[in-house]
């Protein structure tokens, strides 16, 4: 894969990254934004609130409802070196275990969806990345 291949799937990856959250009522849920469901994820997975499948399951619902995360599919799959139709669920699962193990923290998840320094985001993401692939490849 080239220099511009790699730079682009870890700036398609960044982008992903910063989308991963949780769910509280399905009241909330219906309502809620993408980053709203993400961040109640994170917040139900951070208190152990939620089941790790039902982490992942919950992850793979909001990636799946969000017509502009389709495209991601492709990268996330060419990514971890998954077939296309797994992409979702593998990614959502290296995340929450990452966050379960303590590896990646909510804070930092939290600071990828709302925070306003591009700088300090951009940092985070490449440190999910490089968590994310070696999580993956650990199939831990």
């Amino acid at each position: 894969m080239g220099q511009r291949n790699l730079r682009s799937t870890a700036v398609a990856l960044a982008l992903w990254s910063c989308s991963i959250t949780a769910a509280a009522s399905a009241e909330q849920i219906a309502e809620a934004t993408f980053d709203d469901k993400m961040l109640a994820l994170i917040a139900a997975v951070d208190s152990g609130s939620i089941e790790t499948g039902d982490a992942v399951t919950q992850c793979v619902g909001n990636f799946a409802a969000e017509s502009k995360t389709e495209k991601l599919r492709d990268v996330i799959a060419g990514f971890l070196g998954v077939p296309r139709e797994a992409a979702f669920e593998t990614g959502c699962g290296a995340v929450i275990r990452l966050l379960d193990t303590g590896e990646f923290s909510a804070d930092d998840l939290r600071q990828l969806i709302e925070g306003k320094n591009a700088r300090s985001k951009a940092v985070l993401s490449g440190q999910l990345l490089r968590a994310l692939y070696f999580k993956h490849e650990a199939g831990a």
